[in-house]
């Protein structure tokens, strides 16, 4: 019983303690929001959220610009990769 009890203990100790360490790292790195999503957003219809069969269409506007800007680092490694080799 008393094994039990201090993992139970052990447990909650150490989900305050990732809980607040979370909380503050959230505080300190917290991080705004990207302009350009909003401006995308501002441009699209949204008469026909959902038709499409993707519920997720704001996360995908929210994750457009990492997409963009992971395409033009491979295509600059490509490119350099192609250079190196001649």
């Amino acid at each position: 019983m008393t094994t039990i009890l201090i993992a139970i203990i052990a447990v909650v100790i150490l989900a305050g303690l990732f809980g607040a360490v979370l909380g503050f790292a959230s505080i300190k790195f917290k991080m705004e929001a990207d302009p350009i999503v909003d401006q995308i957003d501002s441009i699209l219809p949204q008469t026909q959220c959902g038709q499409c069969g993707y519920q997720v269409a704001a996360l995908t506007l929210k994750l457009l610009p990492t997409v963009m800007l992971l395409t033009s680092v491979l295509r600059a490694v490509s490119l350099l990769s192609k250079n190196w080799q001649t």
